[in-house]
């Protein structure tokens, strides 16, 4: 699948799992951000950390790539966990 293009964003929304091995552990996660838009996270530097917060809302920046699917990939460089 080609990117149409990639651009550094920081998109806060809910964090949530997207991918799930065969003993249905969490693989990956992705944001529903506040934006509507549906951001999978395809790397982190800290990816383990980042599996700790699902469910919470969260802000991350990073480089965006918009899938050809209208969908959105991030390589996540930065998160943190947003205050209720």
């Amino acid at each position: 699948m080609k990117s149409k293009g990639m651009h550094q964003q920081t998109v806060s929304g809910i964090l949530i799992p997207e991918k799930w091995d065969d003993k249905n552990n969490v693989i990956g996660v992705s944001i529903q951000a506040f934006d509507e838009n549906e951001y999978i996270v395809k790397s982190c530097l800290d990816e383990k950390d980042l599996f700790d917060f699902i469910k919470k809302k969260v802000t991350v920046a990073g480089k965006v790539f918009e899938r050809s699917d209208g969908k959105f990939n991030i390589e996540v460089n930065y998160f943190e966990v947003m205050e209720n």
